[in-house]
């Protein structure tokens, strides 16, 4: 009974690829029919025209010639009616997948039913002579690949007779050569799975013997074979081995692999070689014998760039690389995506087996140095597989920085990491200046050899400079060199006469820029950085304005943002507060020297962009130093005064989002990004804001300093200060209206005029738990008394009505202050002089509106 169950494995796996195979068929079928009816049809619209007789000829010309009677005016002759165009015939609708199917296996259901008889009838046989003990066991596996042979010989035979119509897919030879594959590969699986007649690798070796002749056999029979092939040479191991990983599986997958490949070059059956290379990977990983597991990975992807299509030294007429539109013509560009494809999957499976111990890592390091030197040199005649130097890069840059290397993965081992890292940069500059001159996109060869050895030096210093055991001075060496390898490279393109030569020399020298980077980042102090970020970007912008640049000139915005973070992070918070003011004074202005350098080149250059851009770096930092000095006079910390801190940093980022509003005016490039990081700076801002609000030493932090730089001031005065200088310059964007801007003010005046008061009658310590004093309620009533009659006056001087309700309102504001607090809280000649106070000042207030009312209706 087992015998049973493990041949109908086989049996059955044919079974349901069958019909799969019979609707790619008759999906190919349906289209050469609907090819031929267009041509019939076609041919019967062209038909001839019937020649005329010559009695018919004769019998004209003896009839008598009739004139017709001339009348005597000539009527006017009518414009003959249009002709309309001939109705075209309704198009039939193509068949779907499933009528096609469906149709396939209507016709040829005979055939589908003779492969399964005649495997089953094998089957059965052998079951026959296992019941009664006739056959032995090497009996029964010889009757079984005696059956199958006999069926394939006989499958060739009637192959061979023309005249007996057996030539086609879905033919009588197909089923018994069908039959005849499933017996063999019975007889070969039984002989060392149930009976142990052949050694692991005698069956190996007759499942690859099996496999290969009905892989090839499908190139004559056609895909049923090929598919009984494939399935039978995946499947089997899994039966044979009883789950037991052996390093012989890898080279025999890899050997089907090649001759599915070579089929399908043959044959262009694309769902072929997709099987196998997906049954290749998958078993793969199902095994993961290190460290043959990376050798295998590395084959299967060369097999797929090489056998395919490409040949062994890969070349194709095509250029098309994978794009979406390429992949909507999946089979016109199918061998270039199944590279692709295969490669990127490649890669990912190197990554993560890198990941089981430092020899695997090492591997994989090696490995993606190799495949990447393949792809920049060896597939110089194949440009449609471009896209695989940058795949295998990428890999190997992601290896370099996996953060899950083993825990021995020390300064020891960074010798591995330079290697690769050094030839794969090397590769990629060659390349810059070789396939440029041989690819249909040099530009993308440029842009690689500028990129790439920059991203390497970047991956490498980001992953091991905390545990290499190399100086500071070792690391800025190496970024000094590429940056000057860079800059020889973009010198050699100016040189050139090449048509894309100043493109390349525009991305040349921005990689030298990033080197150059690196190596003052390596060489000079943190607090130095943002002056070196400054003088990086006058370099970019003289490059820019000499040779008209294009990514240059994004890197001089990019270095003058990293001047002023570096500004805002280091120099404010540590710097301005920790050195002697005349330092504060000369970092800041070195700084502020610098900006208005560039300031003055792009002015004469008449770069208005780039003029607004140092302009308004300038006044940020100079903004910056009149926040640090009031800082550092105040001498507060965040610990005491977290309030202060926020509103300084709610200064800082309000002046960031004008300088980015304002860019926005000016700036062609760049304004999604200009307009981001102006909403996010703004509201920053108010984040920043808030929780200074939220930090008010009326809830128990202290206060420090002497009105009007105290803390308090600092804190909220500032920032309001700064938003109107914004409005004010026209920094502000639309929606930040009068009516929002002078509300805004006049809540933080009214905030900030509580705690002075307080301050005034408390000290320094201002929070509610201390109560309120009696000089401090009588301050608020006469300080609303005096807004209420200045809101007045101003109301009637400027005849606003507006003005007028909210002087009406503080005095009816005043009124009730009095009435309820003042009462309670007053005692004796205070609250006689509260009241006295309050009823003068609204009766004189009501006297004037009424003279004023009297006067506008007399005028």
């Amino acid at each position: 009974m087992e015998t049973i169950i493990l041949l109908a494995v086989v049996v059955g796996a044919y079974i349901l690829i069958m019909p799969l195979v019979a609707f790619l068929k008759a999906n190919g079928l349906a289209r050469d029919i609907q090819a031929l009816k267009a041509e019939i049809a076609a041919l019967k619209s062209i038909q001839p025209k019937p020649r005329k007789s010559k009695k018919s000829v004769a019998e004209k010309a003896s009839e008598p010639i009739k004139v017709a009677p001339v009348e005597k005016t000539a009527a006017p002759i009518a414009a003959p009616p249009p002709k309309l165009p001939p109705a075209k015939p309704p198009t039939a609708k193509a068949p779907n997948f499933f009528d096609r199917a469906f149709a396939s296996f209507q016709a040829n259901w005979i055939i589908w039913v003779a492969a399964l008889s005649l495997a089953f009838g094998g089957l059965f046989f052998v079951q026959y002579g296992l019941e009664h003990g006739y056959l032995g066991p090497v009996a029964r596996v010889l009757c079984a690949l005696g059956f199958g042979a006999a069926l394939i010989a006989v499958a060739e035979y009637l192959r061979r007779k023309p005249n007996i119509g057996m030539q086609g897919w879905f033919t009588v030879p197909v089923a018994l050569a069908a039959g005849g594959i499933s017996s063999l590969f019975a007889g070969v699986v039984s002989a060392h799975l149930l009976y142990g007649l052949t050694s692991a690798l005698v069956g190996f070796a007759s499942m690859v013997v099996v496999s290969i002749l009905a892989i090839f056999g499908g190139w004559i029979y056609g895909p049923v074979l090929a598919v009984i092939g494939i399935l039978g040479a995946y499947i089997s191991p899994m039966l044979i081995t009883g789950g037991e990983s052996s390093p012989i599986l890898y080279l025999y997958f890899l050997v089907i692999l090649a001759t599915s490949l070579m089929v399908e070059r043959l044959q262009r059956w694309i769902w072929l070689s997709a099987l196998a290379v997906g049954f290749t990977l998958f078993w793969g990983i199902i095994l993961f014998i290190a460290p043959y597991f990376t050798g295998y990975i590395v084959a299967t992807i060369l097999a797929a760039s090489t056998i395919l299509a490409f040949g062994f030294w890969p070349k194709w007429d095509g250029t098309t690389i994978v794009t979406p539109a390429s992949l909507k013509a999946i089979t016109h560009h199918y061998p270039t995506i199944l590279s692709v494809a295969t490669a990127l999957t490649g890669t990912i499976l190197l990554w993560l087996g890198a990941h089981n111990g430092l020899m695997m890592w090492q591997l994989t390091l090696m490995c993606f140095t190799g495949l990447t030197l393949w792809a920049i040199f060896i597939c110089a005649r194949a440009q449609n597989l471009d896209q695989l130097a940058l795949i295998f890069a990428g890999g190997l840059i992601a290896t370099i920085v996996d953060p899950q290397l083993p825990l021995h993965a020390d300064a020891h081992y960074f010798g591995f990491v330079t290697a690769p890292a050094l030839i794969t940069g090397a590769g990629f500059l060659i390349a810059g200046f070789w396939r440029m001159s041989r690819s249909v996109r040099p530009l993308y060869w440029v842009a690689a050899s500028a990129i790439a050895p920059v991203a390497t030096y970047a991956a490498c210093f980001a992953r091991w400079y905390p545990t290499a055991q190399i100086t500071d001075v070792t690391w800025a060496f190496f970024a000094i060199l590429l940056s000057a390898i860079l800059a020889l490279s973009a010198i050699l393109m100016l040189r050139s006469k090449l048509s894309h030569r100043m493109v390349a020399s525009d991305l040349y020298f921005t990689g030298m820029l990033a080197a150059l980077a690196f190596a003052a980042y390596l060489s000079f102090e943190h607090i130095y950085l943002s002056h070196i970020a400054a003088l990086l970007s006058l370099g970019a912008l003289v490059l820019t304005l000499r040779f008209k640049y294009f990514w240059t000139d994004l890197m001089t915005v990019g270095f003058v943002a990293i001047s002023s973070s570096m500004m805002i992070g280091d120099l404010l918070p540590n710097y301005s507060q920790d050195q002697p003011i005349l330092m504060v004074f000369l970092a800041f202005g070195t700084l502020i020297g610098f900006l208005y350098i560039g300031y003055l080149l792009a002015s004469e250059a008449k770069r208005p962009a780039r003029v607004i851009l140092y302009e308004t770096a300038g006044i940020l930092t100079l903004a910056i130093l009149i926040c640090a000095l009031i800082w550092r006079t105040s001498s507060g910390s965040f610990a005491k005064q977290p309030y202060m801190v926020m509103g300084i940093y709610a200064t800082v980022l309000g002046l960031m989002a004008g300088v980015q509003y304002k860019r926005l005016s000016v700036a062609n490039q760049m304004v999604k990004l200009r307009r981001w990081l102006a909403n996010g700076y703004a509201i920053l801002g108010l984040c920043a804001l808030a929780l200074a609000c939220l930090l008010t030493p009326l809830f128990g932090f202290s206060t420090r300093g002497y009105f009007p730089l105290d803390t308090v001031m600092i804190a909220y005065a500032l920032p309001m200060i700064t938003l109107y200088g914004l409005y004010y310059l026209k920094l502000l964007p639309p929606l930040i209206t009068p009516k929002i801007l002078y509300s805004v003010i006049g809540f933080f005046t009214v905030f900030i005029t509580i705690q002075e008061i307080r301050r005034f009658w408390h000290g320094n310590r201002i929070d509610l738990s201390r109560g309120v004093a009696v000089g401090e309620l009588y301050t608020y009533t006469i300080l609303l008394l005096v807004a209420t009659v200045g809101v007045i006056f101003v109301a009637l001087s400027r005849k606003s009505p507006v003005l007028r309700k909210i002087g009406l309102g503080l005095a009816a504001l005043t009124a009730a202050k009095v009435f309820l607090f003042d009462t309670a809280g007053m005692q004796g000649l205070a609250r006689a002089t509260v009241f006295i106070v309050l009823g003068l000042t609204l009766a004189g207030v009501g006297w004037v509106l009424q003279m004023k009312t009297a006067d506008d209706k007399n005028t």
